[in-house]
């Protein structure tokens, strides 16, 4: 199958369009409840590394606090995409529904972390073999060690990519989750997931191209002390809700 990244690529600013016309004049709300949700979070784990009961505690919060910030997110993403008014009346984070969010959550989580754990220990095991190598070479002429360190070079890019791409591939698939989780409410854990599946058959190197196209907004955002991503997040977000909106739009 032939990929045309620069296709790709290009359907990717329709969605940076698409995000920027839905945040218009909602900026503000949104970079609140960014900001807001990444303060809940990233407090509880720097508590889980406190002492005694605190730990434990900070530690279960956590779990139960994810998934519905996380909700949050998407649901606000959904209704500005939609242009529809932000009536938080209607987000449903009580009982049923809230034990529905964390385990949709837990079950991404645990799916994610499965399949980086596996590129990971693949990652290592090539730099452990280049290392090993780079040993064996030490005893070699100047000239010699110069071939091999641009053979290293390419080795190290090679698995760089051999690593990445796929993961990063698996990863998007999970994407769409939580905009379904919001759309669908009577959906459990499991039929989430399926109906996600059904969603990016056909779509994932678009989604990927969508995800890929926001990395560099990302990391300029985390290197001003993390402040940034109070205003990437929502514009990541909006763009992937106009993505799902397509992606419904092509199942009819």
């Amino acid at each position: 199958m032939q990929i045309d990244l620069a296709s790709l690529f290009g359907q990717a600013k329709v969605w940076h369009q698409r995000g920027r016309q839905a945040l218009a004049g909602h900026w503000q709300v949104a970079a609140v409840a960014t900001l807001a949700g990444l303060v809940i979070i990233l407090g509880l784990n720097w508590l889980i590394a406190a002492d005694g009961i605190m730990s434990w505690l900070a530690g279960v919060l956590a779990l139960l606090a994810g998934g519905p910030v996380v909700y949050i997110w998407h649901w606000l993403a959904l209704r500005l995409v939609r242009r529809q008014r932000l009536d938080w009346s209607q987000l449903n984070l009580s009982g049923r529904n809230f034990w529905r969010i964390c385990r949709i959550y837990w079950l991404t989580a645990v799916k994610v972390l499965l399949w980086s754990g596996l590129f990971g220990a693949y990652a290592v095991f090539g730099l452990v073999l280049m290392g090993t190598t780079a040993s064996l070479i030490n005893s070699l002429g100047t000239a010699a060690v110069l071939v091999w360190v641009v053979i290293l070079l390419v080795v190290a890019t090679t698995l760089l990519v051999a690593v990445a791409l796929p993961w990063s591939l698996i990863v998007v698939r999970y994407g769409l989750t939580f905009f379904v989780a919001v759309d669908q409410p009577e959906l459990n854990a499991r039929a989430v997931a399926a109906r996600v599946r059904q969603l990016m058959r056909g779509q994932t190197w678009s989604y990927w191209a969508l995800s890929v196209s926001f990395v560099g907004w990302i990391g300029l955002s985390a290197a001003v002390f993390g402040v940034g991503l109070g205003w990437s997040i929502p514009y990541l977000l909006a763009a992937a809700a106009a993505f799902y909106e397509q992606a419904l739009r092509a199942e009819k």
